[in-house]
């Protein structure tokens, strides 16, 4: 499970990755439990029959509630890409980041951008038993530019037989 940590929302482009592990039973995956649907958007036209209808102010929140303690924040690469593009990997042998690449396509961003990556151990989660992280807490700070392309991560993780990862959002603050 891929989560990007948020202090700011414009930031949310490549701001942190955390990789984590659900077991197969997380959101009424296993046998005999019921899902409940997520809330859907309102319709953008109703019939002529039905009265408009109006969205929500706030939408509903789909987070799922809970914490991370981190440990302190280790520097694992700083390095700054032409606006050419450029290739970030972290090589450090032993490093829980090995094999980690930020591939930043040409066009990206109009001038260099300085790219900084560190990561934090998770000493706990208030997520409940099914969240399982398998790896750090991994920030990507590239001080708060956003792209006009894609930027491809490749996250390096061995996935544990019966569970699978996902990418998700991580903001401290909510």
């Amino acid at each position: 499970m891929l989560v990007a940590k948020v202090t700011n929302w414009k930031s949310a482009v490549l701001t942190s990755l955390l990789i984590l592990v659900f077991t197969l039973n997380f959101a009424g995956c296993s046998p005999g439990s019921k899902a409940t649907p997520l809330p859907s958007a309102p319709p953008t036209s109703a019939p002529a029959s039905a009265p408009a209808v109006k969205p929500a102010a706030t939408p509903p929140s789909l987070g799922i509630p809970g914490a991370l303690t981190l440990g302190k924040a280790v520097s694992a690469v700083t390095m700054p890409v032409p606006t050419s593009g450029g290739k970030i990997a972290v090589t450090e042998a032993g490093s829980p980041l090995t094999g980690l690449e930020i591939n930043v396509p040409s066009g990206a961003h109009a001038a260099d951008v300085q790219y900084k990556l560190s990561y934090s151990t998770i000493e706990s989660n208030t997520f409940g038993s099914t969240v399982n992280p398998v790896s750090p807490l991994i920030t990507v700070d590239n001080g708060e530019k956003l792209s006009e392309e894609f930027i491809n991560v490749k996250v390096p993780v061995k996935i544990p037989a019966g569970h699978f990862a996902m990418g998700f959002i991580y903001d401290e603050k909510t």
